[in-house]
């Protein structure tokens, strides 16, 4: 199951907040990772919906989710809302929030009209990133919730 990473260009400035890093020496020091630049393909690993979704819901998303591969820049450092930003999300008016609870796990939380998306990032290494994430949909009167596994990995 493929998905969507958006942009066909991605460049990531490096910044002095709790989402970068600029030390390619901290990874080998237990610290955080800087991934590689270059290209980079998003895939789903799993999609689940809860018993509340409309039935053959994951299976018409597992099938509608096209591949995009976009190069990303990241200037020796990972800053997940730069990454982001990229997207275009927070010009389509949504809340995000977002976190580092300890090195290479960044997280994301944001909603659009009730709809709550939590998202969690894992740097495996500077090739792999690997993650989970849920839609809550119960503000659309749904008792439904998306889970999604998936990963980014660098192209050879």
């Amino acid at each position: 199951m493929k998905g969507v990473f958006r942009s066909q260009f991605v460049e990531i400035e490096e910044s002095g907040d709790d989402n970068s890093t600029t030390d390619e020496n901290d990874e080998a020091a237990g610290g955080s990772i800087v991934p590689l630049s270059g290209n980079w393909s998003f895939s789903f690993d799993t999609i689940d919906a809860s018993s509340g979704c409309p039935p053959g819901m994951d299976a018409a998303l597992s099938s509608a989710t096209p591949i995009e591969t976009s190069y990303v820049e990241f200037n020796g450092a990972f800053n997940l809302q730069a990454m982001m930003e990229n997207t275009g999300m927070e010009e389509l008016g949504m809340n995000i929030t977002y976190g580092n609870p300890e090195p290479n796990v960044y997280t994301m939380e944001f909603s659009q009209e009730g709809v709550v998306l939590n998202w969690k990032m894992t740097l495996e290494s500077p090739s792999l990133m690997t993650g989970e994430y849920s839609v809550d949909m119960g503000s659309t009167g749904m008792d439904c919730t998306l889970s999604m596994t998936y990963n980014i990995a660098l192209e050879d």
